[in-house]
C-alpha cells in the first residue's frame, strides 16, 4: 500500500469514526510524510481536542505548524506538549520537544 492509498484508508476510517484520536494522529504524521503540513495541523489539533493528554500529538503538531513556517503556533504546541509530557510522566516525548521548540523562530 502506498502512502496515498494510507492516507485514503484513514481518511475513509475518520468518516467512520471521526471521534477516533489514534486516526486523527495517524493521518497527520501520513500528511507530515507527504508535506501537507495544513492538513496535518488540522487533524492533529482535532487529535488533542479529543485527547488531550497524547502527548505525541502536540510534537506533531508543532512540527506541521513549523513546517508551514507558522512559528508561533508550533511553539504554542510544543509548549502545551511538553508541559503535557510532564503531567503524564512521558518524559522522552518532553525532552524531545525542548529540543525541537529552539528550531522555532519567532
Amino acid at each position: 500500500m502506498d502512502i496515498e492509498e494510507k492516507i485514503a484508508r484513514l481518511e475513509d476510517l475518520l468518516k467512520d469514526d471521526p471521534q477516533d484520536d489514534l486516526t486523527h494522529f495517524l493521518l497527520g504524521r501520513e500528511y507530515l510524510e507527504v508535506k501537507r503540513h495544513e492538513d496535518a495541523a488540522r487533524v492533529l489539533q482535532r487529535c488533542v481536542e479529543i485527547n488531550p493528554q497524547y502527548t505525541a500529538a502536540y510534537r506533531f503538531l508543532g512540527d506541521a505548524h513549523r513546517f508551514a513556517g507558522n512559528h508561533v503556533p508550533a511553539r504554542e504546541a510544543y509548549e502545551t506538549g511538553i508541559m503535557v509530557a510532564q503531567d503524564t510522566g512521558d518524559l522522552q516525548a518532553g525532552k524531545e520537544m525542548e529540543v525541537l521548540i529552539r528550531k522555532v523562530v519567532e
